[in-house]
């Protein structure tokens, strides 16, 4: 048991996620940890993203702290839908190298554009927008 003042050790912070437009791209950032009811949530927004015409998106992992199973194959079923559904494209941006790691070896990597940065990923939106 812990005190109130004490938290337990390893715990893990609940994921939570943001949207919004960066440079006229659309963007759904996530924070926290990515499991499978966080990615239901991502996957919602980018329906409501395709919905609109929006076929080429970023998905920001740099505050992302953790992904769980679930929360992968959560993530190849949206892009799985985005690719072949839509003939868009998925950006995906901040990871480290041990989530690469693991997108590569889902096959997610397969589907969707790994780029380092936010600002890589920009660029390669708008270049798949002309």
């Amino acid at each position: 048991m812990c005190s109130d003042k004490q938290k337990p050790v390893g715990s893990i912070v609940p994921g939570s996620i943001q949207t919004g437009d960066v440079e006229n791209v659309s963007v759904i950032s996530v924070n926290g940890y990515y499991e499978k009811e966080l990615g239901a949530q991502v996957f919602q927004q980018a329906d409501a993203l395709l919905q609109k015409g929006k076929i080429n998106f970023i998905i920001d992992f740099s505050a992302c702290t953790l992904i769980n199973s679930p929360g992968v194959a959560s993530l190849l079923t949206l892009t799985m839908k985005v690719s072949q559904d839509f003939r868009g494209r998925v950006f995906i941006v901040g990871l480290d190298a041990l989530k690469t790691k693991v997108l590569n070896m889902a096959g997610v990597s397969s589907l969707a554009e790994i780029q380092p940065t936010l600002s890589d990923g920009l660029k390669k939106v708008k270049e798949s927008n002309s």
